[in-house]
């Protein structure tokens, strides 16, 4: 085996890992979207309250850092960790927070892309463009405050149909790549090159 043929071979298996990986995953996102959420949810909390311990490690040993400083980040530390045990606590209420932020945030983006556009100076079509954004992002954003349990459902199934296309063309990389293995590992001309130096 030569060094190219060596090297698509890794490609071709490191493809195929990632390929088979995407689509189980994306197989149980489709098939358990409520869990899914529920353990993101909880990974948030977990992640928060890790946040939490790491700054006020800091701020108890942080000897380059200022007197309020330190305190600013034990109260960042404080925030996190308690902020965290809130989302443990109420997981389902934590998700249902998280939607109604993202709907907010398009609602408020839309609202700005749509003033974007009509106080522009120039440029017709970019006008329209950002008029047409906000007011898809205001519809967004309405839809997930009315309802963002669904919408969240809807997102882990788009991230799953996501997951197992990309792990399709993954396995499809993996065999071309098996296929140029075979074809760089019976090239004769590489080999002439290969013995000559």
């Amino acid at each position: 085996m030569n060094e190219r043929s060596a090297v698509l071979s890794t490609w071709r298996q490191l493809s195929l890992i990632g390929g088979v990986v995407a689509i189980l995953l994306g197989i149980v996102l489709l098939i358990w979207p409520d869990r899914t959420l529920l353990v993101l949810a909880a990974l948030l909390g977990i992640w928060l309250v890790v946040l939490g311990i790491v700054r006020l490690a800091d701020a108890a040993t942080g000897r380059e850092l200022g007197g309020a400083s330190r305190g600013f980040s034990a109260l960042a530390g404080v925030i996190y960790v308690i902020a965290g045990i809130v989302v443990l606590a109420n997981l389902h209420a934590s998700l249902k927070f998280i939607a109604l932020l993202i709907g907010l945030i398009w609602i408020f983006s839309g609202i700005s892309e749509i003033v974007s556009g009509f106080t522009r100076v120039r440029g017709r079509g970019a006008k329209l463009g950002a008029i047409l954004l906000g007011l898809i992002n205001v519809a967004l954003g309405v839809v997930v405050l009315f309802w963002p349990g669904i919408t969240l459902i809807v997102l882990v199934w788009i991230t799953a149909i996501w997951l197992i296309v990309i792990g399709f063309v993954q396995l499809y990389i993996a065999w071309q790549a098996g296929k140029a293995a075979k074809a760089a590992d019976n090239d004769p001309a590489y080999h002439v090159i290969e013995e000559g130096f």
